[in-house]
């Protein structure tokens, strides 16, 4: 007599979520894809900024005058910054969506050696926008919603759009 096979139920595999010291990596990758994107997005009014500013102070010392007041903002200023700030926000969204989407690393993921990956079948477009909707935000006046995606990463060791967007970082080492 023949004997009965069991049915095996076979559990869906345990995601496996980057451990902390990726959070470094991932801290680092995109610190170099922010410097990346500030060349890119303050070169072409970088003489307009400083025209309007009407100092040769570096960085450092112009925001120090300017929360000191000893530097006041123009409204044309302010004008040329709020539109430095949307054409940030735009190219990030799209650097980051691009090519994350077509080839899963940004610049700063390559350098160090981590990459984006689905728990879905295919990393899709809508994913991969969802997970990066708050770093682009991050240098505006709505960067608290990437601080807490910061804060969800630290203590789940995902992002919060992560979650929602079914994807993680792994790493290629």
């Amino acid at each position: 007599m023949p004997a009965k096979k069991k049915k095996v139920l076979r559990k869906k595999p345990k995601l496996k979520l980057p451990e902390k010291t990726y959070i470094a990596r991932r801290i680092f990758a995109y610190l170099v894809d922010l410097f990346l994107i500030q060349l890119v997005v303050q070169w072409p009014f970088k003489s307009k900024i400083n025209a309007l500013l009407q100092t040769k102070q570096g960085i450092l010392q112009t925001y120090s005058a300017l929360l000191s007041g000893e530097l006041v903002i123009s409204s044309e200023l302010q004008h040329v910054l709020f539109i430095v700030s949307v054409v940030f926000v735009i190219t990030s969204l799209l650097y980051f969506t691009i090519l994350e989407w077509k080839l899963r690393q940004t610049v700063g993921k390559v350098i160090f050696g981590i990459y984006v990956a689905t728990t879905e079948k295919k990393l899709n477009l809508w994913q991969v926008l969802l997970r990066n909707i708050t770093k682009s935000l991050a240098l505006t006046n709505l960067g608290f919603l990437f601080i807490i995606d910061l804060l969800y990463m630290i203590f789940a060791k995902q992002r919060l759009t992560e979650k929602w967007s079914k994807t993680y970082v792994a790493s290629l080492r």
